[in-house]
């Protein structure tokens, strides 16, 4: 009785020191054979799109352009305030790492609005659209009036890219502006990525 359990135990740790050498084994190639000194190489190894993906890691984090400059149009709420008026606009995003970007803005209306938020890209949480990324943020900064009353306001951002091919980004963003006039405004454009993804 004493033996046939101790058989057990044993069989059962051979099993768990035999398991990873057998897992290894197999993930060999079939062809292996004992490396030489010569064989030996220090070189990076490459892993493509294919593998990287495999092992759930993104290409610069959901394949999001670092940088983008382009046109668009914002759809103002208010014209008394700094945000408020609906105009033509140049938007741009600029990266800092994966996750902060600055996105300086211009609306030309009857003056030009300058809008530049700092934001965080939320590229851990970015939602899978066909083979693309949503990605969302969020951030914070200034707008800039220059009209005859120049006036320079808080800023409260909130939106969305989402690349359309490797070389555009759609992009959408909220922004809210806390000052002597609230307002609130919708911007929309597609920027054209440089700098790589």
């Amino acid at each position: 009785m004493i033996c046939s359990r101790l058989l057990t135990s044993f069989a059962g740790l051979l099993s768990l020191a035999v398991t990873p050498l057998a897992l290894a084994a197999w993930a060999l190639p079939s062809k292996a054979q004992t490396p030489t000194a010569g064989d030996l190489s220090t070189e990076p190894i490459e892993l493509s799109q294919v593998e990287l993906s495999q092992l759930g890691i993104s290409r610069n984090a959901a394949g999001i352009s670092r940088n983008f400059i382009g046109i668009g149009g914002n759809i103002g709420f208010d014209d008394d305030s700094t945000v408020g008026d609906s105009g033509f606009a140049v938007i741009s995003k600029l990266s800092l790492s994966d996750n902060i970007s600055i996105r300086p803005a211009a609306v030309i209306d009857n003056d030009v609005t300058f809008i530049v938020p700092v934001t965080y890209n939320f590229v851990n949480r970015a939602v899978g659209v066909a083979d693309r990324s949503l990605v969302p943020y969020v951030g914070a900064g200034v707008a800039i009036t220059t009209d005859d009353d120049s006036d320079v306001s808080g800023l409260i951002s909130a939106g969305a890219d989402f690349p359309i091919s490797d070389q555009f980004t759609a992009n959408g963003q909220a922004n809210l502006s806390i000052g002597d006039e609230t307002g609130f405004s919708i911007l929309l454009g597609v920027g054209y990525n440089f700098g790589g993804l």
